[in-house]
């Protein structure tokens, strides 16, 4: 069975790991997902329908 301090060090190698490895590549996706949000979202609804409007009128 595991003692105190074998728990501890543990939850300190998991902490590393957490730290080093996942947290860089969930920032990532969410700048990722920020960035591609901006493209596909237009300013207003409108501001989408005018672009068409005026891409079939010419």
């Amino acid at each position: 069975m595991l003692d105190v301090t074998d728990r501890e060090e543990i939850a300190h190698i998991m902490h590393i790991i957490v730290e080093s490895d996942i947290t860089p590549k969930l920032n990532l996706l969410i700048e990722g997902h920020q960035s591609v949000s901006e493209k596909l979202v237009p300013v207003s609804p409108w501001t989408g329908w005018k672009k068409r409007l005026t891409a079939k009128a010419k």
